[in-house]
């Protein structure tokens, strides 16, 4: 199953989400209904049983209306209230538990193994650095991902796990959550969060109306018996509300459980698959396994984002009603030789995946298609060495909120000298000549390293960017333009990066937006159109060439469509205002739609059988500009050697 296979199972599972979540609402109304019949046709005396028949329903149908009325605009209501709660995305759900978020410059020995291994797992997937959180009062092995966007994400990891694990172990934990936020897994969590609040909140209630009546009944009987009989019906009622709630219960952990099982030994195997070894995945459980305290949280809100975590966090619940598959079958997945239990119980079938990267003679539009959200060793270990080898002044610039944006500006710089001259001049009327002499200085800094570092440089950049306040990070993408646009020349990797810089920060101010939609033909193929010719002008010096390489690109998306019914390629630089306009519209369609889309942008990139890293670059760019995070193409590159640094005009 690749990344747009699973990105269509997630979207399926949230429509049965829906179907589900009806279901329970139903149910908790007819309860309500029968408990409202059983509470009004007792007050007034019209029915000796406990529940009266079908007539008292037909008498009564405006308090029938009323009650059903009242319960969906409290179910609805409360999870439109906690959705809106979530709004910051991961970082709510992470701070909620008690986490404590490792600031970019620590120097614990234990958190900076964790950042460095969360970096590096950014880097091989081609996603911005989430946000890091430990929850140090957890003892047990856990950790969880949580967000709506790649933008907003975070990554909490228990105490228990940082101190026990090793860095091995560590890494198959932190590559099982990231095989989560790549498969869109997290989104659909925090929808579940919400909505569960939603049909959990009848439950709550009927606490309250039990703490109050319970203080209420406490004047004993000098009020009259009239009153202790009302009393006594209050707490009846909040009784039957309390075990209504259960209903909610039942069908949240049935939500939980049909949305969260398979998705584990999933994402078990992914974390194989990037990091090309199951022992530390394998370990992680084991140890699980066999401490103690396990896998449990002693949060309160750990029951709400159980179906999050990397392991089970309570022990109440089991067989079909758990959230996770039994660890022994996780493990035996991940080493057949595991004797942890008698033998005879089920084995979980996992396949293993086979090796992820290729190399760039084996390039193909289906093969590219087919790396997405799948990173592997060899991403891996170009991140581990970019963050070895990264300048120690660029490297304090990142973790600095101050000095990060003059490394990010740094990025968009031309470098041919004329321009750059042009761009500098705008840096000192905006920022200063101080600041704009640290840009150029950067822009020296990063000259040493391929164009093929570009890309996880600004991802090593996100989350000093996502800690500044909205209107500074609009004012650094806006000058970014006007750095890209200053000279009306167009450096095509320069735009590609400002445009994931661009679709970064919009996830971070609207992480809950709908980025799904359905638009016509009319409006699909002319964006596509346009963004096919910026890449054929990108990856050919030739126009005639260019045009070759975009006559062949349209005539894969539309083959049974003439020549002359398709849009016609136009000699005129692009409208790069236009181009990230139609990347917009694009970054609408379904998955199967994306799929094909990066597979003709590869056979146009790879037409004419010399892609190098700047035209790679820029597919990789604008495939996260569609949120398809692909991972380094090139497994032969040199870091300091970049062939294509001579950007194409």
């Amino acid at each position: 199953m690749d990344f747009f296979q699973r990105q269509e199972r997630a979207r399926s599972k949230s429509r049965r989400l829906v179907w589900l979540f009806v279901l329970a609402v139903v149910g908790i109304v007819i309860a309500l209904n029968v408990v409202a019949s059983a509470v009004f046709s007792g007050f007034n005396g019209e029915s000796r049983t406990l529940l009266p028949g079908l007539w008292w329903y037909q008498q009564n149908l405006p308090i029938v209306a009323a009650v059903t009325g009242a319960s969906l605009t409290l179910i609805f209501a409360s999870s439109a209230f906690r959705i809106a709660s979530l709004r910051s995305g991961g970082t709510a759900v992470a701070e909620a538990l008690g986490g404590t978020f490792i600031e970019l410059d620590t120097r614990d020995p234990l958190e900076r193994r964790l950042r460095n291994v969360v970096e590096e797992m950014s880097i091989a997937s081609a996603l911005p650095v989430p946000n890091i959180y430990v929850l140090w009062q957890e003892t047990g092995i856990n950790a969880f991902a949580a967000g709506f966007t790649q933008s907003d994400a975070a990554v909490a990891v228990t105490r228990g796990a940082l101190e026990q694990l090793s860095r091995d172990e560590l890494q198959g934990v932190i590559a099982h959550e990231f095989s989560h936020i790549l498969n869109g897994d997290m989104r659909l969590n925090l929808r579940l969060m919400g909505i569960l609040f939603g049909i959990l909140i009848i439950g709550q209630l009927g606490r309250i109306i039990l703490r109050s009546g319970r203080f209420g009944s406490t004047g004993g009987r000098s009020s009259g018996s009239k009153r202790g009989g009302g009393v006594a019906v209050v707490l009846m009622l909040g009784v039957a509300l309390f075990l209504i709630g259960y209903i909610g219960v039942f069908f949240g952990r049935m939500i939980k459980a049909s949305v969260s099982r398979q998705r584990e030994y999933l994402a078990d195997s992914s974390a194989v698959q990037f990091t090309r070894q199951s022992a530390g995945i394998a370990g992680a459980l084991k140890k699980i396994a066999g401490l103690g305290v396990g896998s449990r949280m002693r949060s309160m809100q750990a029951e709400e984002i159980s179906h999050m975590l990397f392991a089970s966090g309570s022990r109440f619940f089991s067989g079909w009603m758990a959230t996770h598959p039994p660890l022994e079958d996780r493990i035996r997945a991940l080493d057949p030789s595991f004797k942890g239990i008698a033998p005879g119980g089920a084995r979980a079938q996992v396949p293993m995946p086979g090796v992820a990267g290729i190399s760039g003679s084996a390039l193909t539009g289906s093969n590219v298609a087919g790396l997405a959200g799948k990173p592997d060793a060899t991403g891996i270990s170009l991140a581990v060495g970019l963050l070895e080898h990264l300048p120690a002044s660029l490297t304090e610039d990142l973790q600095s909120t101050t000095a990060m944006p003059k490394l990010l500006l740094a990025l968009l710089l031309s470098k041919d000298a004329r321009e750059r001259e042009s761009q500098v001049a705008l840096l000192e009327r905006r920022l200063g000549g101080a600041a704009a002499a640290e840009i150029v200085k950067n822009r020296e800094l990063l000259g040493g390293f391929t164009r093929q570092l570009r890309l996880p440089i600004l991802e090593l950049c996100f989350p000093s960017l996502r800690r500044l306040p909205a209107p500074k990070r609009d004012f650094y993408l806006e000058l970014g333009t006007e750095l890209v646009e200053r000279d009306g020349h167009v450096d095509y990797q320069e735009f590609a990066l400002l445009q994931v810089l661009g679709v970064y920060l919009r996830d971070l101010e609207h992480p809950g937006r709908r980025t799904q939609k359905r638009h016509s033909r009319r409006t699909i193929v002319p964006a596509t159109a346009r963004v096919f010719a910026l890449l054929a002008r990108a990856g050919q010096a030739d126009p005639a060439l260019a045009e070759l390489a975009y006559e062949h690109a349209m005539q894969q998306l539309l083959p049974g469509l003439p020549k002359v019914q398709r849009p016609a390629w136009g000699p005129q630089d692009p409208d790069l205002q236009q181009i990230s306009a139609d990347l917009s519209l694009l970054d609408q369609l379904p998955p199967r739609g994306k799929r094909k889309l990066i597979e003709v942008m590869t056979e146009l990139v790879l037409l004419d059988q010399n892609a190098g890293i700047l035209e790679l670059e820029i597919l990789r760019c604008f495939a996260a500009s569609l949120h398809i995070p692909l991972p380094p193409m090139d497994p032969t590159f040199d870091a300091v050697s970049d062939p294509d640094e001579s950007a194409r005009a």
